[in-house]
C-alpha cells in the first residue's frame, strides 16, 4: 500500500509514523507522500535506507534535501546527486566529487546547470561523459565536442542525441 502514488496522502502520513521500517522506506519513496510525513521521517527515522529513499523522491521539500546534503552516507549522496529537485549548489558540489560514479550519477541530473554538463563534457572518465552526451539537457556545443571523443561509444551518443534535438526542430 505505500508504494502506491495512488494511496491517500492521510494513510501515508500515518505508515511514516508507524514501527514497520519497510513501510517507512516505500512512504519515503512515494512522490505522493505529504511534505509533513517526509519531514518527519527526515527527523525521526535513523534507517539509512529511509533517507536515500527520501534523497532520492522528487517530491522531498527543498529543506530535507539541504539537510540531507550534510549525510555521511555515500548511498545517500548518489541519490541526492541524481534528484532533479536536489539543489543547484549541491549538484555543483557532487559535479566535483572525486568519485567517478558520484560524477557520473550527477551527469544524468537533467537540472544539472549547462555550465556543469559542459565542464564534465571534458571529465576524464569515459563513463561520465558517455552520460553526458546522453543527457537531454547537454548543450549542443558540448555534444557537438563529444563527437570528437576518442572513445566510440561517448561520440556514437552524442552523435544519437544530436540527431534525436534536430528531430524536435520544426
Amino acid at each position: 500500500m505505500a508504494r502506491k502514488e495512488d494511496t491517500p496522502p492521510g494513510i501515508l502520513a500515518v505508515l511514516a509514523h508507524g514501527d514497520n521500517v519497510s513501510a517507512r522506506v516505500f512512504v519515503a519513496a512515494n512522490p505522493s507522500t505529504p511534505a509533513a510525513a517526509l519531514r518527519h521521517l527526515y527527523a525521526t527515522d535513523e534507517c539509512a535506507v529511509v533517507r536515500e529513499r527520501l534523497a532520492r523522491n522528487k517530491s522531498t521539500p527543498t529543506d530535507v534535501l539541504e539537510k540531507l546534503v550534510r549525510d555521511q552516507d555515500r548511498q545517500v549522496q548518489v541519490a541526492l546527486a541524481g534528484n532533479p529537485s536536489t539543489p543547484e549548489a549541491a549538484l555543483r558540489r557532487f559535479a566535483k566529487s572525486r568519485l567517478v560514479y558520484m560524477r557520473g550519477n550527477v551527469a544524468a541530473n537533467k537540472n544539472l546547470p549547462s555550465s556543469v554538463l559542459t565542464r564534465l563534457a571534458g571529465d576524464d572518465s569515459v563513463q561520465v561523459r558517455f552520460v553526458v552526451a546522453d543527457n537531454p539537457s547537454t548543450p549542443i556545443a558540448a555534444l557537438a565536442r563529444l563527437t570528437q571523443d576518442p572513445d566510440e561509444r561517448v561520440s556514437d551518443a552524442a552523435y544519437r542525441a544530436l540527431r534525436r534535438r534536430k528531430g524536435r526542430r520544426p
